[in-house]
C-alpha cells in the first residue's frame, strides 16, 4: 500500500500537467460521483482483504492469544502460540482486483 501511494505521488508531479489534474480538484467543482463510489468501494474491499489476512496467535489449546490490551507485539516464547494467516478468499480478492480497476479507469477517464 505505502509503494502504491508513493508511485502515485510520483506519478502525479511527473504526468500531472499532462494529465490536467489540477482542473479535477479545482476549488469551484466537486468530484464525480462515480470516482466517489468506486474510491470507496476500492477502500472498502481492501480494508476487508488486509483485515481478513491479519496474522493472529493461537495457543496450544486452540484459543486466540490475548493480552488483555490493544497490542501489535507478538507473544513472547514463554506464550507458546502460533502465528496463523487466514488466505484471502477469491472472491474478496477478485472483488478487490475489480474495485482497483475501476478505480483506475474512472481516474484515467478523469485525467482525459
Amino acid at each position: 500500500m505505502h509503494l502504491l501511494n508513493n508511485s502515485l505521488s510520483v506519478m502525479l508531479l511527473k504526468h500531472g500537467d499532462a494529465w490536467q489534474i489540477d482542473k479535477t480538484f479545482e476549488s469551484n467543482s466537486t468530484l464525480p460521483i462515480p470516482l466517489l463510489v468506486v474510491a470507496f468501494a476500492m477502500i472498502a474491499a481492501i480494508g476487508t482483504l488486509l483485515w481478513q489476512t491479519r496474522v493472529r496467535y493461537v495457543l496450544r489449546d486452540g484459543s486466540l492469544w490475548n493480552p488483555g490490551y490493544e497490542t501489535t507485539a507478538a507473544p513472547g516464547p514463554e506464550v507458546d502460540a502460533v502465528a496463523m494467516r487466514q488466505s484471502p478468499r477469491l472472491l474478496l480478492l477478485a472483488g478487490s482486483l475489480f474495485n482497483s480497476a475501476g478505480f483506475a479507469t474512472a481516474v484515467w477517464q478523469l485525467a482525459n
